[in-house]
């Protein structure tokens, strides 16, 4: 389990984060949600370590990580895998390569362990004769694919989604949405993902926190979240809706 214990992230004399209390259950998808600018994405780099809280600390499964120096952060940084917005594939390298890097990086593993890991990887994501590939030459979905791929090619015990469905079709969402479920099952993983997209948030949110104005004003179910009255959190999932809806039309 991740906990966040009281975070408050302030940059000069904007206060970003304040005071946020939550936690991140294991073998879940676990939603972070929010309009663009309520510090959902702040939230995650302080999860990760890429930002300090001013206040507060984040707990992984009962050690405090931000007590602990760089150093000693490594064994749980090693186990974490990070899904970017984009994907945030390298280009200059192919799909195999892209897959291998974090194990060439970070693992013990002969060269052949990893190419049947990378090889297992893909394989999983439903991606079969495109190692060879660059990543200008598939599709938006197949790189969202090839970035799990390779999110997952250290066996995370903690995976890291952020705005995974940014840049996406409906239909190529939900592929994304439910891949992320399985492999989260699957592997039993604490997933914690960055999202805007209502649809994700009823397919696959077993925990979901809102932000607004980088407090915390909802922490639940999906169920709960539907039946919330919070006036901030109907707002947001009514203009979600909306949006969603003109883009479909706009695509159809």
């Amino acid at each position: 389990m991740i906990e966040g214990r009281s975070i408050t992230k302030r940059f000069g004399s904007n206060t970003v984060l304040e005071d946020i209390t939550c936690s991140f259950e294991p073998g879940k998808v676990n939603l972070i949600i929010g309009a663009s600018g309520s510090g959902k994405t702040v939230l995650m780099k302080c999860l990760v370590g890429l930002f300090e809280p001013d206040e507060g600390e984040v707990i992984y499964d009962g050690q405090s990580f931000t007590a602990l120096s760089h150093k000693e952060r490594k064994p749980i940084q090693q186990e974490i895998g990070m899904l970017f917005q984009g994907g945030a594939l390298f280009d200059s390298m192919t799909v195999k390569q892209n897959v291998m890097f974090p194990l060439s990086m970070f693992s013990k593993m002969s060269y052949k362990e990893r190419v049947d890991r990378v090889e297992f990887c893909l394989n999983r994501v439903n991606l079969v004769n495109v190692g060879h590939l660059y990543p200008a030459e598939i599709s938006g979905g197949m790189k969202k694919r090839v970035a799990i791929a390779r999110a997952i090619a250290n066996q995370p015990k903690y995976l890291f989604c952020d705005e995974p469905n940014s840049g996406l079709d409906p239909k190529t969402s939900l592929v994304i949405d439910r891949l992320i479920e399985e492999i989260t099952e699957e592997f039993k993983m604490t997933t914690i993902v960055n999202t805007h997209d209502m649809n994700t948030v009823v397919e696959t949110g077993e925990k979901i926190i809102f932000i607004y104005k980088g407090k915390k004003w909802f922490e639940g179910s999906a169920a709960e979240l539907i039946k919330s009255d919070i006036k901030e959190l109907e707002e947001f999932v009514f203009a979600s809706k909306m949006m969603r809806a003109f883009r479909q039309q706009a695509q159809s």
